[in-house]
């Protein structure tokens, strides 16, 4: 006896259907939203109108190699005196992709650093999105 499997069969139907919908479901995963958005970080507190200084190496950050396009970076509020903005450094056979920090602050609060970035992905793993927000305390200038 041969065990035929004819193509109008209701069990091939539902196995062709049950297949289809696992195909949609692995493409619905493969494209979902693939941000990190990392912890606040503070930056620790400052005095108004001292200089200030940070880097931020984005490589340590995400254990992957940033992508140089991929970088945002935003300061919140504008014109606030500080400034941040993105380099790529080479030396050697190293390449940093780092956010600097600086300036003297002119107004009092918080001074927000939001940056944005994304990694590389290879065999094992798809590429990635990061969000981080670095917070600037900026306080009186005691008299001294």
């Amino acid at each position: 006896m041969i065990l035929t499997l004819k193509l109008n069969n209701p069990l091939f139907s539902t196995i062709k259907k049950l297949g289809m919908f696992l195909i949609g479901l692995l493409f619905l995963a493969a494209c979902g939203n693939n941000i990190n958005k990392l912890a606040d970080e503070s930056l620790g507190e400052i005095k108004l109108n001292q200089e200030y200084g940070y880097v931020i190496d984005l490589d340590k950050l995400a254990n992957g190699k940033s992508i140089e396009t991929s970088v945002r970076v935003v300061i919140n509020p504008i014109n606030n005196g500080i400034k941040a903005g993105y380099q790529l450094t080479e030396n050697a056979d190293e390449a940093k992709n780092q956010v600097i920090i600086s300036g003297k602050p002119m107004v009092k609060g918080n001074i927000s650093v939001d940056v944005q970035w994304g990694i590389y992905g290879n065999m094992s793993y798809s590429p990635k999105l990061f969000k981080k927000r670095f917070i600037i305390n900026v306080v009186e200038r005691s008299e001294e």
